[in-house]
Parts: C-alpha cells; structure tokens; sequence
C-alpha cells in the first residue's frame, strides 16, 4: 500500500468524533462572560422574555444561576437545589420551578425575592418539565420510576402520576392541542398526555433511532424535534398532526438540549461531545446549514427569540466556567431573503407632542390620520399627503380613544381624565357636541350601517350614542372594558374584560350581554381584532405576552402563539390574511396564517420602547405606528405600508 495512503487513511481513522463532519456554523461569538461556583456540570436553561432573565441550571453547583440579559451579568444565584436540571419560569404566576435530582423535588421560587417557597415531591430522578397553563399544571419527566409527575401549580401539591410506561427524557407543552408530550428514552416513544385527564392518549414508536431523549415542539408548525444518540446519533422529525415521523438527520455525538428560533425558523441541537448542529426549517423540513465542534461539553443551549442571540453555559473553559453568548452570522440574509410584509415608507415628526401617545383613526378620503396625544392634551391632525402635522386641538383631558365618521364629516374623541365625549367638526375642528360618561371615556367604535357609536368607559359600560351623539343606552359589563369589536354579521360585539378575565359577547339588539369567555391561560387581555368572515377573534395579553385566538361561532379558544411584552393595538388585515400586533416593548410583530388555525410570526420589526399603539388602514393597506416622546428623540408617526 502507499505509505502516503496508509498515513492518510490512519489520521481518519483516529480523527476525533466531533470533528468528522465538520461544516462551518452560521454563528459568530459576541463575547464570553464569567460565571460564579466551580468548573461542574450545568444542564438545562430557560429565558423569561418579561423579565429579560435567563435561569441557568448549574447541575454540578446544586445552584440556579440567574442572568440578567439586557445587563449581560449575573444578578443572583438561589442555592440549595441538589443536582438541579430542569427549570422553567412561569411570569404570570412569578413563579420559576426547578427539578433537584439529589432530594427528587420540585423547586418552586418566588422570581421577585428568589427565595424557595416551597419543594414538592416529584417522583424517581426529576428532570425535564413543562408548564400547562390551561390547567395550571406542571409535568415533570422522571428518568426512573416509568412516571410522569403532576404537580397542581395552584396548590403546589402533588398531583397522581400518570404511567408513561419508561423512563421519562423531557417533557413539553403543546398549545396547539393543549396536550403533553413525553419522550421515552429507553423504548424511543413519544408519548401525548391529555391533561384533562391525566391519562397517555397516544404512544408513538421512533424508528431508526435509539437514546431518545430530548424534546422540542415548534407549535407554530405541528412539529415535534427529537434528538437520540447511540452509535448514529440522529435528531427526528415528528408531525403531530398527522402523528407520524417524518424525517431522521444526523447530528453530534451524544446529543442533548435543543432550542428554536421560531422568527429565523432556525434549530439548535448541542451535545456531550461540544459539536453543535444547526438546521432551517423550511415547509416543514429541515435542512442542515452548519455542523462543527464549539467547546467541551457544550451541551445546553438557550436562544433568544427577540434578539436571536444564542447562549451556551460552558462549565470548564481553562478551569473556569463561563457563558458564550453568539449571534446568528447570517442574520441580514436570513431576514433578506424571508417576506417583508411591512416596509417603512414615512416618518411624520411631531414636535412638541410630550407624553403618551393612545389610539389613532384615520380619514381614508382625506387622507388625514388623527392621533389621541394622551400625555400632551391633544388632538394631532396629519396630513398625509404632505407627511405634516396641521392642526394640534387643545383642551382634551387625557384623549384615549377615536373614530371619524366619514358620513358626517365628524370626529368623535374620547377623554380618559373626565369621561367627557367630544364630536368635532371635521372642517373647523369646532366642537359640536359634548357627552359626559361617569369616567374614563376610552376606546371609541362606529357602526356606519347603523349609524351607532360605541364608547367604552368607567367601570363597566359600552355606551351606545347616535351618530350625532345622543344617548340611546348602555351595555353593562360589570367591569372596565378595554378593546371591543363589532361584529356586523352576528349581530354582537366582542368585549376585553382584563379584571373580570374574559370576553364579554353582548347582542347589539338589545344591548345585554348574551355570553362570557373565560380567558384562563394568560392574563391582561387588552387589543382585540376579529375576522369576521373566518369567525376568528384574536386577542393579544400581556402577562404573559401571547396572541390569543379564539373561534366566535363556539367561545373556543383555538390558537395561543407567543408574542412580545406591553401589547396595545392589534389588527387585522383580511386582504392579506395578516395579524398585525404593535408592542410597547419595541416592536411590530406581523402574524401569517400557515394553515387552519395555526399561525406564525412572518415579520419581527423593531420600532422604540413605548410605541405600543398604532392603526391599520385596510383602504390605505397602511400601518401607523405612534413614537412617543420618551426614549426617542421627538414624538412621531411611523407609516409602514404593506406587501403582498
């Protein structure tokens, strides 16, 4: 044999396992930062988008390290949990739960003060869990025992285990079908949990695989990841709809925790052996874009869904532990290349506007958009065909809420501090009319057919005036209510009721309230927009942030997708089958409807903290969005028109 062939084919054989297919990641390091307590084992993580703090599991410390992201530091550890693996945090119960493996406990910690509040039984070697938010439920996957531990997070008492029939790898919450899904590690099934019941409702067999073990649903898409080892370590691909396996790809030796950017549509899987594995999901497939070796033992991974930044907890990098945090090195193709459905056209300067800006409406034949200046008093007239400001209306009281009725040439304007409605003039901006309610007069909706205006106010009525602002009754909600939609087909209107937890549907005929939806899996239920011909009401909360939708012929609730913090507006284009969400956090986020009844984020677009209102214009195809005067330099007008 040729010693050059010989030496060539000796170096392969023996070339390290992590390096064998090595394909340059599309990931480049921001910076790596020191963490406290010694060189052991960390396991898994979980970031809290409200509080920006990521909770790291620091296994071989038996400690919780908190990390404050936007800080980019440690801001507090919570000690006395053996072994720790799994964690997640729960923001609209405060609560952070973390399963200790060295006592087989449930951690359950206050996220204000970081204390230990309680620890619950949780069955034989506690590791993965999840949150059901429906039924207040925390599922924790044992490794031993051939259980699922249920723990009621009301109580926090130990619930009756289910028999899962295995050793239990981690454990995930579908919102889509609002089950349990369990990997089985030693048999390699997926199990589904109908936590109605507590009982296994499906049990899947994965094959070509072995050492099943982590979990990741993409709820958005109806797709199951699972990452197994053995010999030919693999990730699966599993469809939950139709409940079958759909792909095997090859990954890193001993592969572990998964994450996923659900904007880039972008999988992480890391592992025991440091090689980490980076696939695009595209039509439900998944396609390898980088394979390669990071560092020893990184083997847990956390991604940030607004930032897409990505977090490895490194636990011995030269005898000391740290966290590597990196970003996506294509990050400008891959937002390039995916669907613009907004683009910024304008940007109308309102100087001297001081203050919270509220709703906004818009005159489509004259091309005017009226802004409800809250802070500063005022109502702010734009033209838009000149992209200027020209008429401020002074001596409002905290203006809210909105409308122009086109017929009558009238601006009809809501007033938070007196509970005074004002009807305008739409030429002289004269008021004509004024109608005093008992208090925080806020949103404001017109019903041009029958010529009714609807206003919401004080602590618990629609009022319902003419069109020339005449009292012709009220709709008693029994709390404030905050956004509303008429629904012109059904006859009804739909009603946020935050403090009452739930939609109020009252009949436009005879002004009663005919039905109640509890809304029970987030709170702070405040924008609303319906699709009347789908028969779709979506409804965005803030603790936590989620758009909620929900079918109007049933009450039901049918699609629960993440969304961003601070949410105040939100709309609904039928021409373009778009949800468009604007978020005092910074940010628009633009929702598609991928098939029926499951929708993704198309569009993610940052704006400035505290822009949280805005309005959609389906005649102009335009969304304005309202800066205030706060962290940006001057109030203003974003007009962003949308694509096909």
């Amino acid at each position: 044999m040729n010693c050059k062939l010989f030496l060539a084919m000796l170096l392969w054989a023996c070339w390290p396992a992590h390096v064998s297919a090595q394909r340059a990641l599309p990931l480049e390091k921001v910076v790596d930062i020191p963490l406290p307590g010694s060189a052991t084992r960390f396991d898994y993580q979980n970031l809290d988008g409200e509080s920006r703090r990521l909770y790291i599991a620091h296994l071989g410390a038996n400690r919780l390290t908190v990390f404050d992201t936007k800080e980019r530091r440690v801001v507090s550890e919570v000690d006395g949990l053996a072994n720790v693996h799994g964690v997640i945090a729960v923001p609209e119960l405060h609560r952070i739960y973390a399963t200790a493996t060295g006592t087989n406990e449930l951690a359950v910690i206050d996220d204000e003060t970081l204390r230990i509040l309680f620890r619950v039984p949780a069955g034989d070697y506690p590791n993965g869990l999840a949150y059901d938010p429906k039924d207040s439920k925390i599922y924790i996957s044992n490794n031993k025992g051939g259980k699922e531990s249920v723990i009621d997070a009301k109580t926090n008492k130990a619930l009756p285990p289910v028999q899962i029939g295995g050793g239990g790898g981690n454990t995930q919450y579908d919102p889509e079908s609002s089950h349990i899904f369990v990997t089985i590690h030693v048999v390699n099934d997926l199990v589904e949990i109908d936590p109605r019941v507590d009982r296994v409702v499906g049990r899947y067999h994965l094959t070509g695989v072995e050492s099943c073990h982590s979990l990741l649903i993409d709820s958005t898409h109806g797709l199951a990841f699972v990452s197994c080892g053995g010999p030919a370590p693999k990730l699966v691909s599993f469809d939950l709809k139709a409940k079958k396996q759909t792909g095997l790809y090859p990954i890193g030796a001993r592969p572990d925790v998964l994450a996923f950017d659900g904007d880039l549509g972008r999988l992480y899987v890391s592992s025991e052996s440091g090689t980490v594995s980076v696939f695009d999901e595209e039509d439900g497939k998944l396609k390898k874009v980088g394979e390669a070796y990071l560092a020893p033992d990184a083997h847990s991974v956390a991604v940030d869904q607004k930032t897409h930044l990505v977090y490895f907890p490194l636990e011995n990098l030269n005898g000391r532990p740290l966290l590597r945090i990196m970003k996506p090195s294509d990050i400008l193709r891959k937002q390039h290349t995916s669907s613009q459905p907004l683009r910024l056209i304008k940007t109308i300067p309102l100087p001297g506007v001081q203050g919270r800006i509220d709703h906004l409406a818009v005159d489509v034949a004259g091309q005017r958009l009226f802004v409800c200046a809250l802070g500063n008093n005022t109502l702010e007239v734009i033209d838009l065909k000149s992209g200027e400001r020209i008429r401020s209306v002074s001596g409002l009281r905290e203006p809210q809420g909105v409308r122009y009725l086109p017929e009558s040439n009238t601006i009809v304007v809501a007033n938070r501090a007196d509970g005074i409605v004002t009807f305008f003039d739409g030429t002289t901006y004269a008021p004509v009319k004024t109608v005093r309610f008992s208090g925080d007069a806020d949103n404001v909706r017109y019903d041009a057919a029958n010529k009714r205006v609807y206003v919401g106010y004080g602590e618990g009525s629609l009022g319902v005036l003419s069109d020339s602002g005449e009292r012709l009754g009220d709709i008693p909600l029994g709390a404030h209510p905050e956004s509303f939609q008429l629904d012109s087909t059904a006859g009804r209107i739909y009603v946020n009721v935050p403090t009452r937890h739930e939609i109020a549907v009252a009949d436009v005929s005879n002004l009663k309230v005919i039905a109640r939806w509890p809304v029970s899996v987030a709170s702070s239920n405040y924008p609303m927009a319906l699709d009347e011909a789908d028969h779709r009401l979506f409804v965005m909360t803030r603790r936590p942030p989620h758009l909620l939708v929900y079918d109007t012929e049933t009450g039901k609730l049918v699609a629960n997708i993440n969304a961003d913090g601070d949410s105040d507006d939100v709309f609904y284009d039928a021409q373009r089958r778009r949800v468009y969400a604007s978020f005092g956090e910074g940010s628009v986020i633009v929702y598609g409807l991928a098939s029926e009844d499951r929708y993704q984020v198309v569009a993610r677009i940052p704006t400035v903290v505290g822009a949280r209102t805005a309005f959609f214009s389906p005649e102009l195809g335009q969304l304005f969005v309202a800066v205030p005067h706060r962290t940006n330099p001057t109030a203003e007008i974003r007009i962003f028109q949308a694509g096909q």
